[in-house]
This record gives structure tokens, sequence and C-alpha cells, in this order.
């Protein structure tokens, strides 16, 4: 575990640009049942691919619980509707929850992870019972809202018994339900970012996975050492030998359209 930490963290620290990697048919390689948690940056645009990621949800007729960083609260919205959200409507009909962490975990000024817990708990419930699935977004930023005192978090939240499940094992997620963690490490040491990334992967159920924004957005343009934006227009012809791994080129043409909110269907000959 930690020595795959610390090859995400070296394969990040070595690059100057922002990219994002994700599967073919969904901005994030996840699916339901599965948590992840998702590492970031300043120089990573998170808002598309968590507007997409949102957006996927709300076509299929999810649920979206999203919490985001206290200083992001004039931001999101208007990047939400960027993006092609409406957050408005989707707000009115109960399909799209947003809230400040301070809003939500510090309603009277002291970390309340029991109304919290409980919170998302009935939320979970009442979507399972009425047949919804639930995609959640928790991005805890630096831990400003803690003062940065991020065991609090994981400890207090993140490892508590009242979500049903031994200490050790982390948050229990349901198969209706699709999770993300992220953090801002852009401010964050080496040494910092592996602890905390070991302390969330420490649960053996279920398997946490890692997903670093930093590896998006490029995955194809790097290939032919050109910028994204000189893409945009082009028509490509993609030759190729059948025996040859060719997949992984189309797969990342796919991704880079996606993490650009530019979902065009690659055409191979």
């Amino acid at each position: 575990m930690v020595s795959f930490i610390k090859n995400i963290l070296r394969q990040r620290w070595k690059r100057s640009t922002a990219s994002f990697r994700k599967h073919t048919e969904s901005v994030l390689n996840i699916g339901d049942g599965e948590v992840a948690v998702v590492t970031y940056t300043p120089a990573a645009d998170k808002m598309k691919v968590f507007s997409t990621f949102i957006r996927e949800g709300i076509e299929r007729g999810d649920w979206i619980f999203y919490l985001y960083p206290d200083e992001e609260r004039e931001i999101v919205r208007a990047k939400l509707k960027e993006y092609g959200v409406d957050v408005e409507k989707n707000e009115k009909d109960g399909t799209l929850y947003l809230k400040s962490l301070s809003e939500f975990f510090m309603p009277d000024g002291s970390f309340d992870k029991g109304i919290s817990i409980r919170f998302l708990l009935n939320r979970r419930e009442e979507a399972k019972r009425k047949g919804y699935n639930v995609r959640e977004i928790e991005d805890v930023g630096d831990f400003s809202f803690l003062n940065g005192q991020w065991q609090q978090y994981t400890v207090d939240y993140w490892d508590n018994h009242k979500w049903g499940v031994p200490p050790g094992v982390g948050v229990l997620y349901e198969p209706f339900i699709m999770e993300l963690t992220a953090i801002n490490v852009g401010s964050m040491s080496e040494a910092q970012t592996t602890e905390i990334l070991k302390t969330f992967g420490g649960g053996k159920y279920p398997s946490t996975r890692f997903i670093d924004l930093f590896e998006y957005g490029d995955a194809f343009s790097r290939r032919i050492d050109m910028p994204h934006p000189k893409l945009l227009g082009r028509k490509f012809l993609l030759e190729f030998d059948p025996t040859s791994n060719y997949e992984t080129v189309v797969r990342d043409f796919a991704r880079e359209a996606m993490a650009s909110l530019e979902p065009q269907s690659p055409k191979t000959k």
C-alpha cells in the first residue's frame, strides 16, 4: 500500500500540467458499491470531473450528495451550471443536495459527526427504499474546516462505529452507493499526503481505490506530443496492427475527451 501511494505521488510531482484518467463509459472508473479517495491540486480542474460525475448520475436517475470546501461556496453552483447541471431544478426535486463542509459538519460551530452520520444513513435508506442509487462526493479540501486536523475527520467520522461496521474497517458501502472522498494535497508534503492516504486505505471492506486527478486530461494528447487545445476541431485516422494493444490508444482518446467534457465517440478504421 505505501509503495503504491508513493508511486502515485512521484508521478504527480514529476509533472507540471494537470490531467485526468477515466474509463470510457464513465468520467471516473468506479462503479456502484465502490469507494474512491480522489487526490487533486489546484492545477487540476476538478470541477470538470465532478460536474460530469454529477451529470452522469442525474442522467441515470441517481440521487447526488455533494459537500464542498467553504471557500468555494460562490463558485460551485456557477461551475456546475457552466458544465451542464441544472442546479435549481435538481435541488428543488431532491436529486441534488449541496452543502459546504461547515454547513454540514459544523452547523453549531463544532464538528458534529453524529448528526452528520445519521443524516447520511437516513438519506441512503430513503434512496434505497425508493429505488434510487446514490452518488456522494465529499470534497474535504485541505481539511481547513477542521484547521487541518485531518485525523479528526478519519477517526471521528470516516471510521466511526455508527456506520455499522467494526473499527478499522472503514465506512460501509452498499451496492447502490458510489462514493468519492476528495482531498486537496496541493500544499501538503509528500510525507503528510502518504500518511493521509495510508489512513484512508486502511479499511478492509470495501477496498479503497485511489484516483489521482493529476493523471487525467492529456491521456491521448501526450502520446502524440500535442497540447489538448490543439486537438480541438481536428480529425484523426488511427491505423493499427490488430495484434497490438491498440485499445489503450482509443481508450485514452475517449478518456481525455470526457475529462474535457467533450464526450465524442472515437472512430477507428
